[in-house]
């Protein structure tokens, strides 16, 4: 398997790939971005993009950005978006994880953290927190 680092430069050749991807995902999860979205937070290199590909088909995408803990500063790596369903596999997954692991590590990046709707996720990682809505009637 490889991964490929999308080069801001040269997001619009990726942009079909992950522009399904990312269909695949709001379908799933219904965010509160849009594609659009993640194309600015990309070429303005405030996210990064990181394909899997095995035998050069497409199997994975996450998009990760370095946001700042609120009073200490430190930054972390967070996994914005993971994409897997569309023809991903459990080992192009954990490929991709492995992967973003590392780069956290070589950042000197204290944690690395994700947010999602979708319940599984607490089911392969610690729940550290959660967000809670009071409704307002």
């Amino acid at each position: 398997m490889d991964i490929v680092a999308v080069n801001p430069a040269e997001l619009r050749a990726h942009w079909p790939t992950m522009s399904r991807a990312l269909d695949s995902v709001i379908q799933a999860a219904s965010p509160d971005w849009i594609k659009e979205d993640v194309f600015h937070e990309i070429k303005s290199k405030a996210a990064m993009a990181y394909l899997i590909y095995e035998r050069g088909e497409y199997r994975s995408l996450f998009v990760l950005t370095q946001p700042s803990e609120e009073f200490s500063g430190t930054r972390h790596l967070h996994i914005w978006i993971a994409e897997n369903d569309l023809s991903g596999t459990a080992e192009s997954y954990e490929f991709g994880l492995a992967a973003i692991k590392r780069m956290a590590a070589q950042l000197g990046a204290p944690k690395l953290t994700l947010e999602s709707p979708r319940a599984g996720w607490a089911k392969r990682f610690k729940l550290l927190s959660a967000t809670l809505e009071v409704p307002l009637t």
